[in-house]
């Protein structure tokens, strides 16, 4: 029994747990969710054009706004349901099943292809729905009374090629075989019709020795009957009310019970499903080792056919000062993977899908990512679960893509997952925060010392101060700052231009800062400096940027024959 394509399908055809027939516990279960400390994310905007790095600091800034205060963790438990079917997507009972990752994929192909009417769009349909019945749905889901364990679990997967989803998705459902002592067969299926990676098998054969020969991946349109089915509660949450989960509060910005897509993406960036933090508790038991690292990990890709890092060599030869080892994942098995990262204590690596091995990584590693613009917008959060579950530092560095024309932002569809180019800037900015993060205190102690210098016009001894630890501080803009007021008082001016423009890409709305950027830039007749300022004082504030440039005679361009 299969659902309408999803063209023609209409909000009914969705499935409701606890109001429509056909899905049962397998035991009573508590469905509540438990919060945690919050995701640890951060974002460094670092690209070398103005527009792109003043976006991509403006993302960052709404994406932090959007980091709730505390993070969530949503339980997911075993249903047996009838009429089990797949056909691109998993369906009960004839009914669409909205349930973790599958679902938010489903969530999303409803709204580009449903059925529009009387103005209302399918998402907006789906949602007041959602909601209309969520006030109905008041009674905890019936309890099975019969056995179950010898009935296939079948598993939705997004495909049998990309570590990443299916580390993250579709494995960390086998964490529940035991619990349930099951003793039936698992079905993975996937509309993918390409072949399976070799990793499918091996993670498998690696964490669930005991359970190899018991999962059939299954591609394409199957009828599974009665199954067993994961039942992820973040969707739930939307679908019920207090009375059978209780309501999250004071959790974040925008919290409500209401399905729409912006709420969806929000407690997907700032939740994990509970089999997230089984597999990784399952991993590092099997691997007998406790999580705390100290080895300093370079993840290289063997293959640049995709996604390359343009300058590598730039920041290689700073994280190889500070021990840094240059690791191939292709190289290692999916244990030796899991046991380097669970040795970790610091990671770096181009945006990709061997990030997915995080979820291993001792709480308070810090995972660095290479990243860019189109990544930050098309592709942020991908991550923030795993990182969330294991408690990690994740930090993104956007930087340049690597693309001939630095103002032109790649569009994947078009030019494919780029990858970044590092300059020698900004492969110091990187060099000198891992070295922060790595070793806070000797960092603290610089700028305080640096801080006091330059209050006391002292700036013989703290230039000397910044000579001798530029390693650590080149990605504070207050040490750019200061090295710009150390070439004033020598009269330099294009030295201390130099630094104030660096300056400014490190803290793009710090306004006093970006004034006196442009007031200089002015004065030596720098039009490509005075057009960075202008841009960015336009950013960082818009109505003040006009008044200021106007009581000075400016407008936001400077040529030759205005110097």
């Amino acid at each position: 029994m299969f659902p309408p394509q999803v063209s023609a399908a209409r909000p009914q055809d969705f499935f409701i747990p606890g109001l429509d027939l056909g899905l049962k516990l397998l035991r009573s279960e508590v469905l509540a969710p438990e919060m945690v400390r919050p995701v640890n994310v951060e974002v460094r905007a670092l690209a070398s054009d103005t527009e792109q790095r003043q976006k991509a600091h403006s993302q960052a800034l709404m994406l932090r706004n959007n980091t709730w205060k505390k993070g969530v963790v949503f339980p997911t438990v075993l249903a047996i349901a009838e009429n089990v079917s797949f056909r691109k997507h998993l369906s009960v009972n004839g009914k669409y099943f909205l349930s973790s990752a599958g679902g938010s994929r489903l969530r999303n192909r409803y709204a580009e292809r449903g059925p529009k009417e009387e103005g209302v769009s399918s998402d907006q349909a789906l949602v007041d729905y959602i909601r209309e019945q969520s006030f109905k749905n008041v009674k905890p889901i019936p309890v099975h009374d019969g056995d179950f364990r010898g009935l296939d679990l079948v598993i939705e997967t997004r495909n049998f090629f990309n570590f990443y989803h299916f580390l993250k998705e579709s494995f960390p459902v086998l964490a529940l075989y035991d619990r349930y002592g099951l003793t039936g067969r698992v079905k993975m299926v996937t509309s993918s019709r390409a072949e399976a990676m070799g990793f499918v098998v091996k993670l498998i054969e690696t964490w669930f020795p005991h359970l190899a020969d018991k999962v059939d991946l299954v591609r394409g349109e199957h009828k599974f009957g009665t199954a067993l089915i994961p039942l992820d509660t973040r969707f739930y949450y939307y679908q019920c009310r207090e009375r059978v989960i209780p309501s999250l509060e004071e959790v974040g910005p925008g919290i409500t019970r209401r399905a729409a897509s912006r709420q969806m993406n929000l407690s997907a960036m700032n939740s994990y499903e509970g089999p997230v933090a089984d597999l990784r508790a399952h991993v590092l038991t099997r691997l007998g080792v406790e999580p705390v690292g100290k080895r300093r990990l370079y993840i290289k890709r063997r293959s640049s056919r995709n996604r390359r890092v343009v300058g590598e060599e730039l920041l290689l030869d700073q994280l190889e000062l500070m021990g840094f080892e240059i690791v191939y994942f292709e190289d290692h098995s999916v244990e030796e993977q899991a046991r380097l990262v669970a040795q970790a204590e610091c990671i770096v690596s181009l945006h990709g899908a061997g990030l997915a091995n995080m979820l291993f990584a001792p709480e308070g590693c810090h995972v660095i990512e290479l990243s860019n613009l189109q990544t930050l917008i098309k592709r942020y959060g991908d991550f923030n679960p795993l990182a969330l579950a294991a408690g990690v530092h994740y930090v993104h560095f956007i930087l340049d893509h690597d693309y001939p024309d630095k103002s032109v932002l790649p569009q994947i569809s078009q030019e494919g997952h780029r990858g970044v180019e590092l300059s020698p800037f900004t492969a110091e900015v990187v060099a000198a925060s891992i070295r922060g993060y790595l070793d806070p205190e000797a960092k603290a102690q610089v700028l305080s010392a640096g801080q006091e210098l330059n209050g006391a016009g002292a700036y013989e001894a703290l230039e000397e101060l910044l000579d001798r630890n530029w390693h650590l501080v080149a990605d504070e803009a207050d040490a750019s700052v200061w090295r710009a007021n150390c070439l004033a008082e020598r009269r330099d001016a294009g030295g201390c231009l130099t630094y104030l423009s660096a300056a400014m890409v490190l803290a793009p709305r710090r306004i006093p800062l970006i004034k006196r950027t442009l007031a200089l830039a002015h004065k030596l007749g720098n039009a490509e400096v005075f057009r960075q300022a202008s841009v960015s004082l336009h950013r960082a504030d818009p109505a003040g940027a006009e008044a200021y440039m106007a009581e000075n005679g400016w407008t936001g361009e400077l040529t030759e024959s205005r110097v």
